[in-house]
């Protein structure tokens, strides 16, 4: 399990260095003109800092399972991983989510 502690700590990194900033403005824009959606990068980042301490991988799939299965649901609410629909249903971030998150990044 991951601890609240660490996930602060990976947050304060990802925030302090600036990374989603930087990354949003290198990001390919769409053909409108229109930045990409980028909801999801912050915990992208942090969830690949918490997968490189814990098992020295960056695979999507890993950072997945990190931040939907090792992560508390209170933190992940936190994060934005669960949310809460209208109408009260919870969703999580699905892999598919992820991975195209972490495509946008890779086409710059």
């Amino acid at each position: 399990m991951i601890l609240t502690r660490d996930i602060r700590r990976a947050r304060h990194i990802v925030v302090k260095s600036g990374a989603v900033k930087l990354l949003q403005e290198g990001m390919v824009r769409s053909a409108r003109g229109r930045k990409p959606a980028t909801k999801n990068l912050e915990f992208l980042l942090i969830g690949m800092l918490l997968c490189i301490a814990k098992s020295r991988s960056t695979r999507i799939k890993d950072i997945h399972r990190i931040l939907t299965e090792e992560i508390s649901a209170d933190d992940q609410e936190k994060l934005g991983i669960l949310t809460r629909t209208s109408d009260g249903k919870v969703e999580q971030i699905s892999y598919s989510d992820l991975l195209y998150q972490a495509r946008i990044v890779n086409q710059r």
